[in-house]
C-alpha cells in the first residue's frame, strides 16, 4: 500500500470510527473536505474501503446501489480518535462538570470515563467558573439512592410518585411527577418533573427529595409519557422558580451596559438605548426571589423602571437589610 493510500486509509478509520454507517459518498465528501485530498476521486475511495475491508478493520452494508461503512466492532476501542480544537475544549469543559459529582456513586462510575478523557485532553486547563464553586452545594452529602433513582426515572421515561421535603412549609409531600431533566442552577442540583396537579413543572432540589418509586400507571387523565417543553420550562423561569410572567423593564448605568448586552439572561430579553446612553433590559419573566436577589446585587447600577410590585419588593428587602444594620432608635 502506497503511502499516499495508507495516509488516506487512516483518515477513512479515524472519520468512520466516529460516524458509523456512513455512505461511500459520505466517505469521499470527508476526504474532499481535507486541502491534501482535493483530487481524489470517488473510485480511489472505493478501493480504499474495499482494502480495508478485506483486512478485516471495515464492515459494510448494501443499501440500493451504496455501501454503507462502519469499523468493525472489535477494533472500535483501538482506533485513535482526532478532536478538532473545539471538540478538544469540549472534553476539557466536560471533564471539569464531571468533577461536580465528587464524592457520590455517580461521581465514582464516571472517573473511568475521566480517564478515558485524559487520554485526549490531558492534565487541567479548564477551571470550573466561580458561579459553581462558591456556595455550591456538597454533592457528597445527597443520597447516592436519590441521584440513581433520579436518572434512572428520567432515562425510563416512566411516571413516578415523589416524596419531597417543602422547606417552605415544613413538611414532606408526596406526589406523581413526571421526571424529565436534572439541572444546576447556583450549584444546586434540581430533578426537573411535570407535575399534573399544576400543569407545570416542578423544580425538585435533589437534597429534598426523600424517595421516588415508580408508579405501575400514569394518574387519571395522563399519557403514559410526557413531552418535554424545554422552551416552557426556561420561559416561567428567572432561575427556579415558576409563575406567570410578566413585564419587567430594568434600566442599567451605562457603566455596566456592555457586560449585560454581551450575556443571555433570559429568552425573551430585549435591549434598547437610552439618549444618555444607558441601556433599557425588557424580559418577560416572573417576579421570583431569584430575581429581586439578582437586581439587588447589582447595586445602583441597575433601577427597576417597572412593575411597580418589583420595586416594592425591591424597597422593602432593602429597609429588611438596612434594619439589620441600624440601631432603632428607643
Amino acid at each position: 500500500m502506497a503511502s499516499s493510500q495508507l495516509r488516506r486509509c487512516m483518515k477513512i478509520l479515524r472519520y468512520l470510527h466516529g460516524h458509523g454507517g456512513s455512505s461511500t459518498k459520505d466517505v469521499h465528501n470527508e476526504i474532499l473536505a481535507d486541502d491534501d485530498y482535493t483530487s481524489v476521486e470517488l473510485r480511489q475511495i472505493q478501493r480504499d474501503l474495499s482494502a480495508l475491508e478485506g483486512e478485516q478493520l471495515l464492515e459494510s452494508e448494501q443499501v440500493g446501489k451504496d455501501n454503507y461503512w462502519s469499523v468493525r466492532k472489535e477494533w472500535r476501542n483501538v482506533l485513535p480518535e482526532t478532536y478538532r480544537g473545539n471538540q478538544l475544549l469540549g472534553l476539557y469543559v466536560l471533564k471539569s462538570y464531571l468533577t461536580q459529582f465528587k464524592g457520590t456513586q455517580i461521581g465514582k462510575d464516571v472517573s473511568d470515563l475521566i480517564n478515558k478523557i485524559e487520554g485526549h485532553a490531558n492534565g487541567d486547563v479548564f477551571l470550573l467558573s466561580v458561579e459553581h464553586t462558591v456556595g455550591r452545594i456538597d454533592t457528597s452529602r445527597l443520597s447516592d439512592d436519590i441521584i440513581l433513582k433520579s436518572v434512572n426515572a428520567i432515562r425510563a421515561g416512566r411516571w413516578v410518585t415523589v416524596s419531597y421535603y417543602n422547606q417552605s412549609e415544613n413538611a414532606l409531600k408526596t406526589y406523581p411527577v413526571f421526571p424529565c431533566r436534572l439541572f444546576t442552577f447556583n450549584g444546586e442540583l434540581y430533578l426537573i418533573g411535570y407535575n399534573p396537579k399544576y400543569i407545570n413543572y416542578n423544580a425538585l432540589a435533589l437534597r429534598n427529595i426523600a424517595s421516588i418509586t415508580e408508579l405501575d400507571s400514569p394518574p387519571r387523565g395522563e399519557e403514559d409519557t410526557h413531552i418535554f417543553d424545554e422552551a416552557a420550562f426556561t420561559r416561567e423561569r428567572f432561575g427556579v422558580f415558576a409563575d406567570i410572567p410578566v413585564c419587567v423593564r430594568l434600566l442599567i448605568n451605562r457603566e455596566e451596559a456592555q457586560f449585560f448586552t454581551n450575556r443571555i439572561w433570559h429568552p425573551s430579553q430585549v435591549f434598547s438605548k437610552t439618549e444618555t446612553g444607558d441601556t433599557i433590559l425588557e424580559m418577560q419573566v416572573p417576579l421570583s426571589p431569584e430575581l429581586t436577589t439578582w437586581i439587588l446585587g447589582w447595586k445602583q447600577y441597575v433601577r427597576v423602571l417597572e412593575p411597580q410590585k418589583l420595586i416594592n419588593d425591591i424597597l422593602d428587602d432593602v429597609d429588611k437589610i438596612r434594619e439589620l444594620y441600624v440601631k432603632k432608635k428607643g
